[in-house]
């Protein structure tokens, strides 16, 4: 992408510039999830949604894009990393020099994943429903805790006090701990090529039942 004041151009993953009269300069990231408008509806029902004007187009025009394993991206890939098939869709975290990648068969298999990296104590949570896949520190007042899947979908319980959380934006709901609230860490749901182009030295969460 470019700004309109200099015609700098912009890493839309990175959030820097990567020429121009603001080459070098960085981008503050704020976190956000990417889920069904239904779901986002239900939990925030005084959202205001922002009409651009623009023509509403029935179809992906990138649909071909996807389907065809050996269009990679405008300049193709930088490091051949198998691990995964170069389209396989995972998400991706890093905190300072550490990286992840979680695949989404394994978030669908799971649908909560308790790790860490860097030190950080974190949990990627999924929902196939919503489209929901984002990653939060969960390390609250109380210390680490320990996620399981809740009865809804949108929702889970922590081991230490049962309370239950909301998925969406990492909040307590109900229990010992309501209204304690978790930080979002920023991930990013995408192609494996363009994580691993990115984070070569990114490690990889594998459950027990990895292919």
């Amino acid at each position: 992408m470019y700004d309109r004041e200099t015609e700098s151009r912009w890493s839309q993953f990175l959030g820097s510039a990567v020429d121009g009269p603001k080459q070098g300069s960085e981008l503050a990231f704020v976190p956000s999830v990417m889920v069904t408008w239904g779901a986002w509806k239900t939990e925030h029902p005084d959202t205001l949604f922002l009409d651009t004007g623009s023509s509403r187009r029935s179809y992906d025009s990138y649909e071909d894009y996807y389907a065809d394993p050996d269009a990679i991206g405008a300049y193709g890939e930088t490091n051949s990393d198998r691990r995964f098939d170069r389209k396989d869709i995972v998400l991706g975290v890093a905190l300072g020099e550490h990286a992840r990648a979680y695949a989404i068969g394994d978030l669908f298999s799971n649908k909560i994943i308790n790790d860490k990296l860097g030190g950080a104590n974190i949990v990627a949570v999924f929902d196939e429903r919503s489209s929901l896949a984002t990653v939060f520190e969960r390390t609250v007042a109380r210390g680490a805790l320990t996620f399981r899947q809740a009865d809804k979908p949108l929702q889970m319980t922590d081991e230490e006090t049962g309370s239950v959380w909301n998925k969406l934006d990492g909040q307590a709901v109900s229990g010992p701990l309501k209204g304690e609230q978790m930080t979002m860490i920023p991930s990013f749901q995408l192609f494996w090529f363009a994580w691993s182009d990115f984070h070569p030295d990114t490690t990889v969460y594998r459950s027990l039942s990895s292919p």
